[in-house]
């Protein structure tokens, strides 16, 4: 199992550029939330900072990978892109749950994402759980600590993605 660690401030204001660090405390990688233009981002200022939402993440040795917010006729989804590779649409499932899962697939691969507000939120494929997000508030440096864990039989092994996702859909959600 690979494991990813980094601290994330709680604010969704603030768009810094955040370090990943492995099991053994080197920093392998960033993930932070970008803006195409300073259009965009007043606008997304205007709107609560959760329209304009994009967070693109790298993790040496892997390719870049990008997820955003995307808003059309009143239908919230979300696509998740890893360089060279098929675009991955995300979209709820069960709206009418408290709290509801999320698709993930790009027509080869579907996977499952299990949103939890506090504890593990799962990803799984094949009815299989094979990589879990947690974002911990600590309140002294109100900062979340976040762990991303990932195990050798995940369909996909780009840490990348997974942060990319997990920011979009679970930090800054609907």
């Amino acid at each position: 199992m690979k494991q990813y660690f980094y601290t994330h401030p709680n604010t969704i204001v603030e768009t810094p550029e955040i370090f990943v660090k492995n099991e053994a405390t080197q920093n392998v990688g960033t993930v932070q939330r970008m803006y195409g233009n300073g259009v965009s981002r007043f606008f997304d200022r205007m709107m609560d900072y959760k329209y304009f939402v994009k967070y693109e993440a790298h993790i040496q040795d892997y390719a870049r990978a990008m997820c955003r917010k995307i808003s059309r006729k009143g239908r919230v989804f979300y696509r998740a892109e890893i360089e060279g590779e098929k675009p991955f649409e995300i979209g709820y499932i069960g709206w009418r749950d408290l709290i509801p899962d999320l698709q993930i697939t790009n027509g080869a691969t579907t996977m499952i994402l299990h949103k939890e507000h506090e504890g593990w939120s799962n990803f799984e494929w094949q009815d299989t759980d094979y990589a879990r997000w947690q974002a911990v508030l600590n309140e002294e440096t109100n900062q979340f600590e976040v762990e991303l864990q990932i195990e050798t039989i995940a369909p996909i092994q780009n840490p990348a993605s997974y942060i990319a996702i997990a920011q979009t859909t679970l930090f800054i959600g609907g």
